[in-house]
C-alpha cells in the first residue's frame, strides 16, 4: 500500500541551526555545530526506514542552505515520489536546482481537505479547512488566540506542526495526522465550523 508522509525544515548543511535555542530556552537541535553531519545522516537513515518506492513525501520547506549538503543528502533516500511546498529558505537556493530532486515544488496545496503550507497560515482558513499542517516554526507551536484577539499560551490544535524538531527528526504519516484529528474532532476539541462561522 502507498504511504505519504510528512516532515519539514531539514536544513541541510545550515550550521546556525545547530546554534538557535526554542522559546523556552533549550537548544533547537540535540546536536551541535560539529555533530551536523552525524544529524544529517540519522535523518537519513529515518527516512529510509519509513518510506518506501510508491510513497510520496511532502517536504513543507526550508531544505537547506548548501547545494552540496542537498545533493548528498537527497541522492542518499529511497526512491519515492516527493513533493515540496517552497519555504523562506528555498528561494536563495532556487526551484530549478531543488527541481532535480522534487517530482513536484508547490507553494501551499489542500489535500483532503487539510492545507499544506511552510509558513502557517492565517487562523481565518480555519473555517475552511479542516487543519494546517505546516513547518516553519521548528519546535515551536502556534498558539490559540482568544475572542478579545490576544494571544493565549495555550497550544492551537488546528495546527500541525511536522518540522523535524517536533518529529523526532523523522517524518509522520498522513494516517497518523488524520487519526489524531478525528479524535480531536470527536473530542470537540478542534470543531468545524458551520459555513460562513468564524472560529476562533
Amino acid at each position: 500500500m502507498k504511504e505519504i508522509w510528512f516532515w519539514s525544515d531539514l536544513h541541510l548543511g545550515h550550521e546556525n541551526m545547530y546554534k538557535f535555542i526554542n522559546y523556552d530556552g533549550t537548544p533547537c537541535r540535540p546536536w551541535t555545530v560539529d555533530q551536523i553531519l552525524e544529524a544529517e545522516e540519522k535523518m537519513i537513515e529515518n527516512y529510509n526506514s519509513l518510506v518506501k518506492p510508491g510513497d510520496t513525501v511532502y517536504n513543507l520547506g526550508d531544505v537547506g542552505s548548501k547545494t552540496d549538503r542537498i545533493s548528498y543528502f537527497m541522492n542518499r533516500l529511497n526512491p519515492s515520489r516527493r513533493v515540496l511546498l517552497m519555504g523562506n529558505h528555498d528561494n536563495k537556493i532556487g526551484a530549478k536546482f531543488l527541481g532535480k530532486y522534487f517530482n513536484e515544488i508547490r507553494g501551499c496545496y489542500n489535500l483532503e481537505n487539510y492545507i499544506m503550507s511552510h509558513i502557517p497560515v492565517s487562523s481565518c482558513s480555519k473555517g475552511r479547512f479542516k487543519r494546517n499542517i505546516h513547518g516553519h516554526t521548528h519546535f515551536n507551536l502556534i498558539n490559540l488566540i482568544n475572542k478579545d484577539n490576544e494571544m493565549t499560551q495555550i497550544p492551537d490544535p488546528w495546527y500541525k506542526n511536522v518540522c523535524v524538531e517536533r518529529t523526532n527528526f523523522s517524518l509522520i504519516n498522513f494516517s497518523e495526522i488524520k487519526e489524531e484529528t478525528e479524535k480531536l474532532i470527536e473530542k470537540g476539541i478542534i470543531r468545524i465550523p458551520e459555513k460562513g462561522e468564524r472560529v476562533i
